[in-house]
């Protein structure tokens, strides 16, 4: 596999770029185990009974810790290479100080087809109406924001005073996954 990405794709250059790893998995297996304990001595037995703290869980317990960042002076085909190599949909468009300017997702760089990819800078085509949260917002927030904007990840950010740096993602597909293991 090493010899094809070698093979067809080009080195990633860009200084700016940061990609961070996400939370181990056993964690998460270790908080729904214990929830479903608490739920088991609490005497709870039908899904739709839920007990009053979860209602008021904070975006850190579901929240993917770090994301795939890229500079805003990074082109499109070093963004393109970015994305394709973590295999994700989203690329997150920080500052020098790692705060969020905007985000670029797959769409995004599709619509960039017939421009130079190597001129074209994300700063062109960054979507720079991003939402976020930060990791003690309540998930019920999150939720309501989700929603009501119709997108599927939010951007959490930083919850010190006068920082926006990211710190990671809130994906529905992790909202989803607790509510399938809730019951």
């Amino acid at each position: 596999m090493e010899s094809f990405l070698s093979s067809t794709a080009m080195p990633i250059t860009s200084a700016e770029r940061r990609v961070f790893m996400p939370r181990e998995k056993w964690h998460k297996d270790t908080c729904f185990r214990e929830e479903a304990e608490l739920k088991l001595k609490s005497g709870l037995t039908r899904p739709e009974e839920k007990l009053p703290e979860a209602e008021e869980e904070n975006v850190r317990r579901l929240m993917r810790t770090g994301a795939i960042t890229c500079g805003a002076s990074a082109s499109i085909r070093e963004v393109a290479q970015i994305l394709a190599v973590n295999s994700s949909h989203y690329c997150v468009v920080t500052n020098q100080s790692h705060e969020v300017l905007g985000i670029i997702s797959a769409r995004s760089i599709l619509k960039a087809f017939d421009r130079d990819l190597d001129k074209t800078t994300a700063l062109d085509i960054l979507l720079p109406h991003t939402f976020t949260v930060t990791p003690n917002s309540t998930l019920k927030e999150a939720i309501r924001l989700m929603d009501g904007r119709k997108i599927e990840h939010l951007i959490v950010t930083s919850d010190r005073e006068g920082s926006k740096a990211v710190v990671g993602l809130l994906h529905i597909e992790d909202i989803i996954a607790k509510m399938a293991q809730e019951e």
